[in-house]
């Protein structure tokens, strides 16, 4: 059921293992025999899984494997040569360690070769049966009689301006019929969409698939903040979901850091209703700050001296508040720090004694 969510683009197409003695460049293809390889259904007593691929050079010259990666250290890999003659094959032993994974999953292992600088994918995947004993553990969130998700809360981490990010929410029915259910975003903007199959069959699991395409923002910031709602028949159940909208981060010898010593304070409103706040760039690049954002509770007013510090600059967020504030008040601070990205300070309400 899971290979309707995918669609891998495997490309097998010509490319140059070396040269001819005249310079000239070499048509040449790398084959991968099943490359993009699903287990099924595996029982919940499977704890390792194995496969072994073929790599064969249809090509008129030698290709060398240079380096593989995987993408879970659950994986191991052993190849039975690392050099491929012209009309020969190597073969890639795969062992997947599942641990404690239930439900679906997806790994790649990526195998560099000497000719170009892309790799050659292979993808493995299996959904792995739950003990019944288990799914109330392992799936924690009921939805319904039938349907349970894997986690109450989904947190998207950094949503970086210009990209697209892809989360799951794995959804098992542990009943022996198949299941019909929905999900809808409510209060998501419209670069967020939501997947998924309309039934889940009996005693498999289902996948929600959530894409935030990030290609076209530019002007927000900070925490984003909505909510996912998965219903089947007469139930429902809410599920928070959040991320931070950033700029899109680039790694370099150097870069701006944000450092504030304190990040949250208590005062009382009525006789303080102003707190401060040191903020510094102990990096070696200009820290922008591009947004100062009130994330939870009210303030009158938030200001800075300048939202750009140079190396070793320091300045001061003032918050401003009603002098009968009692909630809690957080501010969101979006900067250019590819460490620390969005930072929060927090103010707390409380009367003087």
């Amino acid at each position: 059921m899971m290979n309707r969510f995918f669609l891998i683009l495997l490309t097998f197409g010509l490319v140059a293992c070396g040269n001819s003695g005249n310079g000239g460049r070499q048509s040449e293809r790398i084959v991968i025999e099943d490359a993009d390889y699903d287990f099924g259904v595996v029982a919940d007593t499977v704890h390792v899984l194995k496969h072994q691929f073929k790599i064969e050079n249809v090509g008129a010259d030698t290709c060398r494997i240079v380096k593989i990666e995987k993408s879970c250290g659950c994986t191991k890999v052993r190849e039975s040569a690392d050099v491929i003659p012209p009309g020969e094959a190597v073969f890639l032993d795969v062992e997947v360690d599942l641990g404690i994974n239930y439900s679906f999953f997806e790994r790649d292992i990526n195998i560099y070769m000497d000719h170009q600088a892309e790799p050659y994918t292979i993808f493995v995947r299996a959904s792995r049966q739950v003990p019944k004993a288990m799914v109330e553990k392992v799936f924690p969130v009921r939805i319904s009689d039938e349907l349970r998700a894997n986690m109450p809360f989904l947190i998207l981490t950094y949503l970086p301006h210009g990209e697209v990010k892809t989360h799951f929410l794995n959804i098992n029915n542990s009943s022996d019929k198949a299941v019909k259910y929905t999900a809808r975003l409510i209060g998501a903007p419209s670069y967020v969409s939501v997947f998924h199959d309309d039934e889940i069959p009996a005693n498999e699991t289902g996948r929600v698939i959530i894409t935030s395409d990030m290609k076209d923002v530019k002007d927000e910031w900070g925490v984003l903040r909505y909510t996912l709602r998965i219903t089947s028949g007469n139930d429902s159940t809410d599920i928070p979901v959040e991320g931070i909208i950033t700029q899109q981060l680039t790694t370099s010898e150097t870069h701006a850091r944000i450092m504030m010593p304190v990040t949250a304070f208590s005062i009382d409103p009525a006789h303080k209703p102003c707190t401060k706040f040191v903020v510094a760039n102990v990096g070696e690049d200009t820290l922008h700050i591009r947004n100062l954002k009130v994330a939870k509770g009210a303030a009158q007013k938030v200001t800075i001296g300048s939202h750009s510090l140079a190396y070793q600059q320091k300045d001061t967020i003032s918050v401003f508040l009603a002098p009968d504030q009692k909630e809690e008040v957080i501010i969101g601070i979006s900067t250019n720090d590819p460490i620390e990205p969005y930072k929060e300070i927090r103010v707390f309400c409380e009367p003087s004694k």
